[in-house]
């Protein structure tokens, strides 16, 4: 029971830390992209009508849960890799994406 208790805990904060590290990097992040810091605007919206659109109703809740892991985590890669702001609006296609897969149907 602990360590179910302790992978439901886990997924849980990696599934929502992202969004508060996003916020908190940001004010670095667009002097690097050399972008104004109302951008990260534009990169929300992106996160947030991803996360709207609904991929599938087939998964069960531990599929849905790994693969919400695992799209966040290509995102959160993709962010770290990025050098401008068009390739950081690209990978914020797969970060807003995993919310979907946790949205009830």
């Amino acid at each position: 029971m602990a360590f179910l208790l302790a992978i439901v805990y886990l997924a849980f904060v990696s599934l929502g830390l992202p969004d508060a590290l996003s916020g908190a990097a940001w004010p670095v992040m667009h002097k690097e992209l050399d972008v104004p810091l109302s951008y990260n605007g534009i990169v929300s919206t992106i996160v947030i009508v991803c996360t709207i659109i609904h991929i599938t109703k087939k998964f069960g809740t531990g599929d849905v849960t790994a693969v919400s892991v695992l799209i966040s985590a290509v995102g959160l890669f993709g962010y770290s890799i990025s050098d401008s702001f068009p390739m950081l609006c690209i990978w914020a296609v797969p970060y807003g994406w995993w919310r979907v897969l946790l949205t009830p149907h």
